[in-house]
Parts: structure tokens; C-alpha cells; sequence
């Protein structure tokens, strides 16, 4: 009598195909978290832009001044006066014709917080260690860092 050999897998099969699968998961996933990194990186990268360029556009607008820094920079997420004074409402009116120049402040990728600390003068910013806090803006001088020590020079 003739016994049927049955199809499966031996024992050193299945272990060469799970290391085969740990060899590609270890050269796979370091690069995907590269990947969300230079993600944040570009991200970052647009958002001070974007910020920076609003800041320009508001001190064009209001005859060189530049926003306070006053209530989370609402100077730019709110319609204005000439003077930087603030509507009522986000849009512009005839009364407060100015902005808004950004929908809201935006967040800082790496940490997910929007907040902006304000300092004046020549005060030197110190920077948070990552993910960091937010933004730091020094009116003033009208500039903008991100609050990751990581990235200050940006």
C-alpha cells in the first residue's frame, strides 16, 4: 500500500521565509521613518515660507508696521484696519478692509503645536528641544523661527 505524501511546508521553509521577511522589514522601515521626517522637513520648510511671506505682506499693507505678536499673531488670521487694529469677524469689512492673511496659524509639524511666543527687542530666542512648541516671533524685527532646537537656523 502506497501512502499519499501530503503538501505542506517543512520546518526550514517557513524559517527561511521568515527571515527573509525580517531582512526586508529592517531595510524597509528605517527608510519609511526617513521618509516621514523629510516630510515634516518639507513641511516645515513651506509653513515658515508661507508665515514669512504673510508678515511681509502685512507690514506692505500697514505702512511698515509689522503684526505685535499680541493674541497668537490674530493680526494675521483676522481682517485689520491700516492701523493693526482687529475686526469683529475674519472678514474683511469696510471698516477693518486688511487680511486675514493666513486661515489660522499653522502647526509646527514636528511637535503639532501652533502656539507663538513673543519676545521683543534683541532678545535672543531660546529654542525648545524637539518636537519643540510652536513658532517664535520677535516683533520688532518681524522674524519668525520654528521652536525646535533642531531646526533655529532655518
Amino acid at each position: 500500500m502506497k501512502l499519499g505524501r501530503r503538501s505542506a511546508f517543512t520546518l526550514i521553509e517557513v524559517m527561511i521565509v521568515v527571515v527573509i521577511m525580517a531582512i526586508l522589514a529592517g531595510t524597509i522601515i528605517p527608510r519609511m521613518s526617513n521618509t516621514t521626517d523629510d516630510a515634516k522637513e518639507a513641511l516645515l520648510r513651506h509653513h515658515l515660507r508661507t508665515f514669512r511671506m504673510q508678515i511681509e505682506v502685512y507690514k506692505v499693507q500697514h505702512n511698515g508696521k509689522l503684526p505685535t505678536g499680541f493674541s497668537q499673531l490674530n493680526q494675521l488670521t483676522k481682517a485689520t484696519n491700516a492701523a493693526g487694529v482687529v475686526g469683529p469677524t475674519n472678514q474683511p469689512t469696510a471698516t477693518h478692509p486688511l487680511g486675514p492673511y493666513l486661515p489660522r496659524i499653522p502647526d509646527q509639524p514636528f511637535s503639532g503645536s501652533n502656539h507663538v511666543q513673543l519676545i521683543t527687542g534683541a532678545a535672543t530666542p531660546s529654542f525648545t528641544a524637539a518636537p519643540g512648541n510652536g513658532w517664535i516671533y520677535q516683533f520688532g524685527t518681524g522674524k519668525l523661527w520654528v521652536d525646535h532646537a533642531d531646526y533655529s537656523d532655518w
